[in-house]
């Protein structure tokens, strides 16, 4: 069990490691924009609960089926025939 525990030890040092090293590189442009995006990777959370109340619009296409593609049942593209389907004719 220590092995697992030094293992993801290390891991976790190295992904900072690496983290760190790749936002060095970053120019200043670069850094401002890693900026912003964090910004708006923090206000998500926020933004998920105001759409889950209705207080904002959904973003993206509207969602159909279980499956959420197009075609009856949500489960296949349109055109697409699911097993035991007859063919249609073109």
């Amino acid at each position: 069990m220590r092995e697992i525990d030094a293992l993801q030890q290390s891991i976790a040092q190295k992904q900072t490691s690496a983290g760190d090293q790749a936002r060095n590189s970053l120019t200043a442009d670069q850094k401002a924009k890693l900026k912003a995006l964090d910004d708006i990777r923090k206000s998500m959370p926020a933004i998920d609960q105001a759409t889950a109340l209705n207080l904002l619009a959904p973003q993206g296409p509207a969602m159909h089926g279980p499956g959420m593609m197009r075609g009856p049942g949500g489960f296949a593209p349109e055109g697409f025939r699911r097993p035991g389907q007859p063919r249609q004719p073109n």
